[in-house]
């Protein structure tokens, strides 16, 4: 069977939205590999702050996707794919199904539209873009791509940068490269995306933050600075992990400042990910507004995808 044609299910939501605590129920009753989708989890040693699952539950759910390279190293889609289309040749030849999980709409987007076959990062250009604040980014790509400038979020330095390097190394506008993508990897038996009235995700949200502090994220923090200091920390993309850094460095500590900052960072990240699914039209939405909805969901998710492996 070709990957195009296997049985792969797909569950994605903003951050706090219960996605993976349903996605745990669905693979118990179905039996299907779950693989993760979380930009951040393929890191080894973040583990707390990327709320990733435990060692036993990547073991009885068969996760993939997890714990693919070191922190301080760097990672892409481009590689993510590579890896994820190993990973679903071995489901498949073990005649599993397959239930991708998480947050990350450039993943999703990858694995089901494609990619854009634009040039990798070239680390020392895009050291000394960093250095610059947004004014003179944004100044610099009207500049050499006013194309990009025009098209792409200049509020977002990422994207910025990246534009900008891959004009500079290419002299291709990253407009143009994007019209040149990879074939997708699957076509998803089922996706939907779940989410949750504003208020309770809020709640959600502080109290996760607050689990997660209880849990040791300081420490976590603290080892990652003895293994590769405030720079890589610095360099960390995952949400929390530099504020916390610079905090267990200050001399004057504000703890309701530092989890207010990171509950606030966590939210804006919400929003650009349902900015995101909204515009993958393969995704059905699913608005879970108390506790028999979501058990409703997950009945019908599981009934759907025992009709689909049986066929």
């Amino acid at each position: 069977m070709a990957l195009e044609q296997a049985p792969v299910f797909f569950l994605v939501g903003a951050t706090s939205t219960g996605k993976t605590a349903i996605a745990h129920r669905i693979a118990e009753a179905t039996g299907v590999s779950l693989l993760s989708i979380d930009s951040m989890q393929v890191y080894k040693k973040l583990d707390i702050g990327t709320a990733k699952p435990s060692l036993h539950e990547r073991i009885r759910y068969r996760y993939g996707g997890i714990d693919l390279v070191d922190w301080k190293e760097s990672f892409n889609v481009f590689l993510f794919i590579q890896w994820a289309k190993e990973y679903l040749f071995k489901e498949l030849q073990q005649k599993r199904a397959i239930l991708v999980v998480g947050g990350c709409g450039l993943y999703f987007r990858a694995m089901t539209r494609g990619l854009c076959a634009a040039p990798a990062a070239d680390a020392l250009l895009r050291k000394s873009l960093e250095k610059l604040d947004k004014k003179k980014l944004t100044e610099l790509l009207i500049q050499i791509d006013p194309l990009a400038a025009s098209s792409i979020d200049c509020s977002n330095p990422r994207r910025v940068i990246r534009a900008i390097e891959v004009k500079k190394c290419s002299g291709i506008s990253i407009i143009e490269w994007q019209q040149k993508t990879t074939f997708p990897l699957v076509v998803p038996s089922l996706a939907f995306w779940i989410d949750r009235p504003k208020s309770e995700l809020e709640i959600r949200l502080r109290n996760r933050i607050q689990s997660m502090f209880e849990a040791g994220w300081e420490k976590e923090t603290c080892m990652l600075l003895e293994d590769g200091g405030i720079e890589a920390i610095e360099r960390c993309q995952a949400i929390g992990y530099k504020r916390i850094g610079q905090y267990l460095l200050q001399r004057e500590k504000n703890k309701v400042k530092l989890m207010e900052d990171i509950f606030r960072e966590h939210c804006a990240y919400g929003k650009r990910q349902k900015t995101w699914f909204k515009r993958e039209n393969s995704l059905s939405y699913c608005l879970l507004k108390n506790e028999q909805e979501e058990c409703s969901f997950i009945k019908s998710y599981i009934e759907k995808i025992n009709f689909f492996v049986r066929k």
